[in-house]
Order: structure tokens, then C-alpha cells, then sequence
């Protein structure tokens, strides 16, 4: 059978439905097993991954920032420490911003990541893209 609303098989929305009601039940009701729990970031500074910069290899075990685009404007293709008010484009305003945000350059509305405690935020602005066709891919995920 089909939900003629939307096309979704009705044993679909059934199983999305106890699925959910058992990762809630899970994580409500004591004694039981957490299933999958993230660590901590120590940091920004310390849980960030630049492809193509980093030569160890992304990082595991750890929950880290995944940047798919050098930073155009160093010569080490690291992000630089932000000061500016990238929430008002995130919704995330962290407690200090100087420690808690890399970005491409120190200006406002450069390509920012941000991370504090268990919480990230991303703005990217197509302005630093680079000019050559390399490594032209403005993402960044948490991981």
C-alpha cells in the first residue's frame, strides 16, 4: 500500500516510525545501552581536518571538522584563528569567538568554521574560492 499524499510505501513510514520510538526509548530509559555517543572536541585548533594539508591522514576516532579546500590565502593551506561575528550568519554564537573559530582569513564574512563544546557552525562565502580550478570545494562536515 501507498500514502497517496506523498508515495511512501505505509510498511515504510511504519518502520521510520518504530525506529525512531526505539533510538527515543534508548536513550530515555535507564539501564540500557547507549548505542552510538560522540566525544568531546578538546577544541577548534585541535579537531580540525584540512584535505590535502594534513599529511597523517583524516583522523579517527575523534569527532572532528572535515574542510575540503585549503585556505587560499596562507601559504600552509591551514585556517586562520576569526574574530568576527560569523553567528549572525550561523544562528551559533560561541562564548569567544578568537578560540572557537578558524576561517579563511581574519575579516568578516570570510569562510568560517566554528566549534565549542559539542556544538559547530559553518559559513562559507564563495568569495575565497580560489582562482585556479584546485581543490575548489567549499565543504566542510562535521565527522
Amino acid at each position: 500500500m501507498f500514502d497517496r499524499s506523498s508515495g511512501i510505501p505505509r510498511q515504510f513510514v511504519t518502520l521510520l516510525i518504530f525506529a525512531a520510538a526505539v533510538l527515543v526509548g534508548a536513550t530515555s530509559v535507564a539501564g540500557t545501552t547507549v548505542l552510538i555517543e560522540q566525544p568531546s572536541p578538546s577544541g577548534i585548533a585541535h579537531d580540525i581536518f584540512v584535505a590535502h594539508v594534513a599529511k597523517s591522514g583524516m583522523p579517527t576516532g575523534t569527532f572532528d571538522l572535515v574542510v575540503e579546500q585549503p585556505d587560499p590565502f596562507t601559504s600552509s593551506g591551514n585556517l586562520v584563528p576569526t574574530s568576527w561575528d560569523a553567528g549572525s550568519q550561523t544562528g551559533f554564537a560561541p562564548a569567544s569567538p578568537s578560540t572557537a573559530q578558524l576561517g579563511f582569513r581574519n575579516q568578516t564574512g570570510t569562510s568560517t568554521v566554528q566549534m565549542e563544546g559539542d556544538i559547530v557552525g559553518a559559513y562559507l562565502n564563495s568569495r575565497d574560492l580560489p582562482t585556479s580550478l584546485t581543490y575548489q570545494k567549499m565543504m566542510t562536515a562535521p565527522q
